[in-house]
């Protein structure tokens, strides 16, 4: 098993507690509160029941994060491990750290049905297209006193949420592990052809309700909704670190939900990383999205081979300089070194040669 995070150093841990808590519109407005806000309200009123929206500093004892929630403290699913700000304390890495002192301070009166609501800023190690390194979450736990929350319930509650936020997708709910729930879906919706995690929902643990001070009559379901991913969705950008972006024609357009419209390409910067692992990781992403494409190229390729008569019918110089030409004015106008383009790209067609020699007729 890894060890935990050292301590972060005073300066680390103010700038990870002075960065913006997009979820809380007294900072100011911005697109994640709409996502919030709908999701909210969506449940709020199929529901008619009370909302409690509960805020909280994002450093939390360590067992909140873990323990409390019937998971292993510190140590996260999949390697994740907190930022600690102390022996004992840690930067919450999921809002659901937020639930067991909420549960706690509502045990004394639980009404008889009520939607609490825990968004917030969430820390994780390192940082993707998908994965913000200073994320936005919220965790929308349905408490209620009498017949038990039950599967029919998580279906429901999946549905209106995905109504709400991420409209007319095709959605997918596959079974999950929460360690604080059980019965357990991972909501998925499908965006341009990629299969994209949302959240998970899952009927609450008695035991947990039990330790958090609830009646026995009280049973639950807590749903995790990915607000991030949600937004980016929602606008059609395919990186979550945009959504703080510094370039003011991108900022602007990240107050509502509403489709972004790029930013020229020569002034369209790359999301701001905060160490060399996220510049690392965020460049080994691209470099699978590259490979991929690289993929679907040599399909076409392999269908070019089907029109010609033979080998030497392959290579078409008059062609490879149609395509270079090309290239080099798409690199012009996304401000990228040209030349680099046109080798890199006169390297690529010839070895794309070779492979549709080996596949048309006669052979190489």
């Amino acid at each position: 098993m890894s060890q935990p995070h050292p301590i972060l150093s005073p300066a680390a841990l103010a700038r990870s507690l002075s960065l913006r808590d997009l979820t809380d519109p007294s900072k100011g407005p911005h697109a994640v509160q709409r996502a919030l806000d709908g999701a909210i309200q969506a449940l709020g009123r199929a529901w008619r029941c009370e909302v409690l929206v509960h805020r909280a500093s994002p450093v939390v004892p360590a067992e909140d994060d873990g323990a409390r929630l019937h998971d292993a403290g510190s140590e996260r699913p999949g390697g994740r491990t907190a930022r600690r700000a102390s022996a004992t304390h840690v930067l919450r890495t999921r809002t659901a750290a937020m639930m067991p002192g909420a549960l706690r301070r509502l045990a004394a009166a639980t009404p008889i049905d009520v939607l609490v609501a825990c968004p917030g800023l969430v820390y994780r190690p390192a940082a993707d297209r998908l994965h913000a390194a200073e994320g936005h979450e919220v965790d929308l736990w349905r408490l209620r006193r009498g017949r038990s929350l039950g599967l029919r319930d998580v279906a429901e509650t999946i549905g209106l949420v995905a109504g709400a936020v991420v409209p007319g997708l095709t959605l997918s709910a596959v079974p999950a592990e929460l360690p604080w729930a059980s019965d357990a879906r991972q909501v998925d919706v499908r965006v341009r052809g990629e299969w994209v995690r949302i959240g998970a929902v899952g009927l609450l643990s008695p035991a947990l309700l039990a330790e958090c001070g609830l009646p026995a009559d009280a049973s639950g379901l807590g749903l995790t909704l990915d607000l991030d991913r949600v937004v980016a969705i929602a606008k059609g950008v395919d990186d979550v670190r945009l959504l703080r972006s510094e370039d003011p024609r991108i900022a602007a357009q990240m107050i509502d939900l509403g489709p972004c419209v790029p930013a020229p390409a020569d002034a369209r910067a790359a999301p701001r990383c905060e160490t060399l692992d996220e510049v690392r990781a965020s460049i080994d992403d691209l470099d699978d999205r590259i490979v991929d494409l690289l993929a679907e190229r040599r399909r076409y390729v392999l269908q070019a081979a089907r029109f010609k008569r033979s080998a030497a019918e392959v290579r078409v110089p008059a062609r490879e300089e149609q395509v270079v030409a090309h290239v080099t004015a798409a690199a012009r106008r996304a401000g990228i070194e040209a030349e680099l383009v046109e080798r890199l790209y006169r390297e690529m067609m010839a070895g794309f040669v070779d492979v549709e020699r080996r596949h048309c007729p006669g052979g190489p």
